[in-house]
């Protein structure tokens, strides 16, 4: 579970530093978004 939990915050922590306008900022919403759900259907399925 917590292999997951990296695998979601790696690319976010990476995205995040990089997201400097608006644009990118909104885009990294939705893919935290993503990330969240896939997370809470991992721990629903186990």
């Amino acid at each position: 579970m917590t292999l997951f939990l990296a695998l979601g915050a790696v690319p976010g922590v990476y995205l995040g530093s990089h997201a400097n306008t608006k644009a990118d900022k909104e885009r990294l919403k939705k893919i935290i978004n993503v990330v969240i759900l896939i997370i809470g259907v991992l721990m629903l399925v186990q």
